[in-house]
């Protein structure tokens, strides 16, 4: 590999993505990686993330709390989670 190639690769794209706030790298490495889990392995960190993007939500968004207050969501209730939903339609 040339030294350009290098520099581009291992300095110059992982610094303009910092700066950019850019996370196609982390990305990337995510995807390589994930690639050799298991079906249930990638259902979890799925369902991992929902929850993230939901308990966000209902923690900033007003509206989302209202909702959330009507059909019983408690984001901090322990047993709620990807194994005890899994079989039913979500």
């Amino acid at each position: 590999m040339s030294l350009h190639a290098l520099f581009t690769k291992h300095i110059y794209w992982p610094f303009t993505q910092k700066i950019k706030n850019e996370y196609t790298a982390l990305a990337f490495k995510e995807l390589n990686e994930s690639q050799w889990k298991s079906q249930d392995e990638l259902l979890s960190i799925q369902w991992k993330g929902v929850l993230r993007t939901v308990n966000k939500a209902t923690q900033e968004i007003p509206y989302y709390q209202k909702k959330c207050r009507e059909v019983g969501w408690e984001s901090k209730k322990s047993n709620f989670s990807y194994e005890n939903c899994r079989g039913e339609s979500i």
